[in-house]
């Protein structure tokens, strides 16, 4: 890792991670509970719009410049952070695999026009010769004007304004209502990655979680004491013997005996 390069966006890691863990997770267990519908087929799209959200409340204008775009009927949103000279989207770990095997597209992904456009310099250390040539430098999917004009509609400014910058993907995965994966990844123009840097500590444990776990436990704990029910002491003479005193039976039976 380079840890040089690394605190100098680490703020925004952190803050783009938070909103990230608290969209996919604590907003939509809140969704699910306030939505008890039959289907879910909506949860992705609730769950990027939650993430949105976070991101447009958690950045200020000094801090971050919070960008909304439009690619057809879908918003995306992205982050300006013009101390470091870095803007960062987010997606899922398997959408950002998916967007280069995707040779079909009349129009380039937002990713590809960033990539081609803010990281064009960029290079994967395992591309290169001992010589420091390029190994393989295959052919592009759109031309440089192609993607000048894109960045524009992106970004509604010129590329110019934006030279120096560098362009990174947050990626992320979850399972259930749990973040498992987030990290930082730096890519070449053909998605190669430069640096990749794991963000799971840059997050506080979830004590939510925590908590939901020993309530899990107790519960769990009280079951097993409720399947058992203590018959009082036999009265008379046999009372006096202690192992008659108190007897113990199975609850399920007690509640047999009484039907």
């Amino acid at each position: 890792m380079n840890e040089d390069l690394f605190s100098g966006i680490k703020m925004v890691l952190e803050k783009i991670s938070k909103a990230i863990e608290k969209g996919s997770c604590d907003d939509m267990r809140s969704y699910l509970a306030d939505n008890q519908t039959a289907t879910r087929n909506a949860i992705p799209y609730v769950r990027i719009d939650k993430i949105n959200t976070n991101l447009s409340d958690i950045f200020s204008t000094d801090e971050g410049d919070v960008r909304l775009f439009k690619r057809n009927s879908w918003v995306g949103v992205l982050i300006v952070d013009r101390g470091s000279k870095c803007i960062f989207t987010y997606c899922t770990t398997q959408t950002l695999k998916r967007i280069p095997k995707n040779k079909s597209r009349k129009k380039p992904h937002y990713a590809q026009t960033l990539l081609n456009t803010l990281n064009r310099e960029e290079v994967d250390p395992s591309q290169l010769t001992l010589e420091g040539f390029n190994l393989s430098s295959p052919e592009p999917d759109f031309t440089p004007s192609e993607y000048e004009a894109d960045f524009i509609s992106i970004m509604e400014e010129s590329l110019t304004k934006y030279k120096g910058y560098r362009y990174w993907v947050v990626t992320y995965e979850t399972q259930g209502l749990t973040l498992r994966h987030l990290n930082a990844v730096l890519m070449d123009p053909n998605f190669n990655i430069v640096e990749e840097w794991p963000l799971m500590q840059l997050l506080a444990p979830n004590f939510g979680d925590l908590t939901a776990d020993l309530k899990t436990e107790t519960k769990s704990e009280n079951s097993v004491h409720s399947l058992v029910s203590i018959k009082p002491g036999l009265k008379g003479k046999k009372a006096s013997e202690p192992e008659k005193q108190t007897e113990i039976f199975p609850k399920s039976t007690e509640e047999s005996k009484e039907a």
